[in-house]
């Protein structure tokens, strides 16, 4: 693999991890907010 195909995967690897971290925290923050309501 060419330095610069590693460079462009490892860059859209990195992306996706980002939003997946973000959805996890959007899906936590919803339920949080849901049990709160629930009171």
């Amino acid at each position: 693999m060419s330095k610069e195909k590693e460079k462009e995967f490892t860059y859209k690897d990195t992306q996706e991890r980002l939003n997946n971290i973000r959805l996890d925290q959007v899906e936590k923050y919803i339920t949080e907010k849901g049990d709160r309501q629930d009171e």
